[in-house]
């Protein structure tokens, strides 16, 4: 049995070119449409409105008072921090933190000295030993 080449069709090529320019012109519709679009979202931005301002700088206007709205609170919320601050620090006991850390320290120090005088005197021994040794 030999195999042959399946069949094509005969058809005219219209249909693939009809879809190709059905594609074009939706393509063309569609930046129609972006374009008529972007036009007119500038020309409501540039347009002067009932009072000759501009909503752009009706927008900057607004967003400068909340600017400024928002630096109010802020300082008010500061005040209202440092305030909060101050009362903490007045109920911080310092003289209770300083008197017991100023005897852990004393504490400290005196284990310390006593750790070194203890060396020394091991030294000490060591050295009286070596120098008996050696006949010194």
């Amino acid at each position: 049995m030999v195999e042959t080449a399946p069949r094509r069709g005969r058809g005219s090529g219209t249909a693939r070119r009809s879809r190709e320019n059905a594609r074009e012109e939706y393509d063309l519709l569609i930046a129609v449409a972006l374009g008529a679009a972007i036009g007119a979202g500038l020309a409501l931005l540039v347009r002067r409105g009932p009072e000759g301002r501009s909503p752009a700088y009706i927008a900057a206007r607004a967003a400068s008072r909340g600017a400024a709205k928002a630096g109010h609170y802020g300082a008010k919320g500061a005040k209202r921090v440092r305030k909060r601050g101050a009362e903490l620090m007045d109920s911080l006991p310092f003289d209770d933190i300083g008197e017991s850390l100023g005897s852990y320290l004393e504490a400290a120090r005196e284990t310390i000295d006593d750790a070194v005088a203890r060396e020394l005197k091991g030294l000490r021994k060591a050295v009286r030993r070596q120098r008996k040794r050696f006949g010194v």
